[in-house]
C-alpha cells in the first residue's frame, strides 16, 4: 500500500469511532466464520475418511494415472 492509502486509511477509522467499531466487527466476525467453515469442512473429511477405511477394511485400493485393463 502506498502511503496515500495509509494515510486514507488512519483518517478515516480515527476520524468517526462508532464506524470504526464496526468495521472491526464486521472484519472479526468474517475471520471467525472463515476460520468455522474451513474446521468444519476439515472435520467433515476427516470423518468421511475415516469411514470409508473402516467400510474397506480388507479391501485393496489401486489408483493410478492410467486406465487399468
Amino acid at each position: 500500500m502506498s502511503m496515500l492509502n495509509l494515510r486514507f486509511l488512519r483518517r478515516q477509522l480515527t476520524a468517526t469511532k462508532k464506524q470504526s467499531a464496526i468495521f472491526v466487527l464486521c472484519v472479526t466476525l468474517s475471520m471467525v466464520s472463515l476460520v468455522a467453515l474451513r474446521s468444519f469442512g476439515d472435520s467433515i473429511n476427516r470423518s468421511l475418511l475415516t469411514d470409508a477405511k473402516e467400510l474397506q477394511a480388507a479391501d485393496v485400493i489401486v489408483e493410478s494415472n492410467f486406465g487399468l485393463s
